[in-house]
């Protein structure tokens, strides 16, 4: 398990490379987190995503029902059917299929990118009272990969109708 846990995909930026290493880790500062360590009081430990379930990474990453939909749009959009475990096991998934490397680089990055949106999403509706629609999160995450993607990535044609048909059959 410890070499999923040290995988960096040179398709998106460094800070979602740490964090996915981080979130592999459980290491981000989920409230359950934060109160196991002693550092913080936690007045509430609810998911700000769907208001139902603890505010783990376990939860936020694979009960959540925000979550689970933003997986089920992801899967039909690169057209793999997306496993509902968490990150760790996903990892162990999308390395065992039988594809290419620039196949399994773009899932890859594609879950990274996903997982980046969603922890981005929990903080806004945590930290600003705002909530993004499942539409407009799904949306962030494939324009941002995209934009993310196509400016490391100099050896594939990323055209933007393309991407948003099937991004494997950019890889």
């Amino acid at each position: 398990m410890e070499s999923n846990l040290a995988r960096w995909n040179k398709r998106v930026p460094k800070k979602v490379n740490l964090f996915v290493w981080r979130l592999l880790r459980n290491s981000i500062p989920t409230p359950i987190n934060l109160f196991g360590r002693g550092t913080v009081d936690v007045s509430t430990v609810r998911c700000n995503l769907c208001n139902n379930g603890i505010d783990d990474t376990s939860h936020v990453f694979r009960d959540c029902l925000f979550t689970n939909t933003i997986r089920r749009r992801l899967s039909d959009w690169i057209q793999y059917s997306i496993p509902d475990v968490n990150p760790s096991e996903l990892v162990d998934w999308y390395k065992s299929l039988q594809v290419t490397n620039p196949k399994r680089d773009m899932i890859e990055a594609i879950l990274f990118v996903g997982w980046w949106h969603i922890w981005k999403e929990r903080n806004n509706a945590l930290h600003n009272g705002k909530h993004a629609t499942l539409i407009d999160t799904f949306n962030s995450i494939m324009s941002l990969g995209s934009l993310w993607m196509s400016s490391r990535d100099k050896k594939r044609n990323y055209d933007w109708n393309n991407w948003l048909m099937n991004p494997m059959e950019i890889a």
